[in-house]
């Protein structure tokens, strides 16, 4: 993203950052369709009903406890691909969005100029 911020200068970089950007937009969109088909299969509905305890807080195997599970995994991956997906529409949205150009604005300025250079001066020559 850095290519697109320099590409207000340079045009090469702002080819480079596009294309760039195109790619991650493709392998973000590949992870979320992986997550889904993973998190969402039997197995990995199996997996979060699972309450086995993940949290391990030193090296020693016996040292587990209940305060994470496979069933809190579970949920947080479903709270992040929810999230992930509401986040990548908005963005797909935003990058579909057309631009609007300031041409209402230009206009009223171009007639303003035009009824103030035709509109006659009250001055009398000197």
């Amino acid at each position: 993203m850095c290519c697109i911020g320099c590409g207000a200068h340079k045009d090469k970089c702002r080819a480079t950052g596009a294309i760039c950007a195109a790619i991650l937009f493709l392998f973000n969109f590949a992870m979320i369709v992986t997550t889904a088909v993973y998190r969402f299969s039997a197995i990995g509905k199996l997996c979060a009903l699972d309450v086995t305890s993940t949290n391990v807080p030193s090296s020693d195997f016996f040292d587990t406890d209940d305060t994470w599970t496979y069933e809190k995994d579970g949920n947080m991956l479903t709270a992040i691909w929810i999230f992930h997906v509401m986040g990548f529409g908005l963005c797909l949205m935003a990058g579909c969005a057309p631009m609007y150009s300031s041409d209402a604005s230009a206009n009223k300025t171009k007639e303003a100029k035009i009824v103030i250079m035709t509109t006659p001066s009250h001055h009398s020559p000197m």
